[in-house]
């Protein structure tokens, strides 16, 4: 499966809806549980490292890790093993939050390892599965 740009998502960019009324900070939280994750390596990059040619980002996304606060990094995955592995677990950590605090929880996502693709509820825009821990 390619998404708009022909690069095969679990080794490119996988393409999410995003809502319009995201108006809020959307707040994203990885523990070191998940950090540890031998399939994922998990980078945090200031925004204004990254190429604006290269990703799409969210202004107003925040990241905190374990209780760590960064109010403008983006969360870069990458396969470490198998891309369709990888693949299925960015799927379902991007696909699901709560819409009413816009948590995006990654380690009980990545932990439980199922879930539903729930576009009404994806934020995501784009994540780029590249990088490394």
């Amino acid at each position: 499966m390619r998404d708009e740009t022909g690069i095969p998502p679990a080794i490119g960019s996988l393409a999410c809806r995003i809502q319009d009324k995201v108006d809020r900070p959307l707040l994203v939280r990885v523990s070191s549980a998940a950090l540890q994750n031998p399939d994922i390596g998990i980078a945090l990059t200031p925004f204004e490292a990254i190429n604006s040619d290269d990703c799409r980002t969210i202004p107003n996304l925040q990241l905190t890790t374990d209780g760590l606060v960064g109010p403008d990094y983006q969360l870069t995955l990458t396969p470490q093993k198998t891309p369709a592995a990888i693949h299925r677990q960015i799927a379902t950590c991007i696909a699901q939050t709560d819409e009413s605090s816009s948590l995006v929880d990654f380690d009980d996502h990545l932990t439980r390892g199922t879930g539903d693709w729930l576009e009404n509820t994806a934020y995501w825009q784009m994540v780029e599965v590249r990088g490394s821990n």
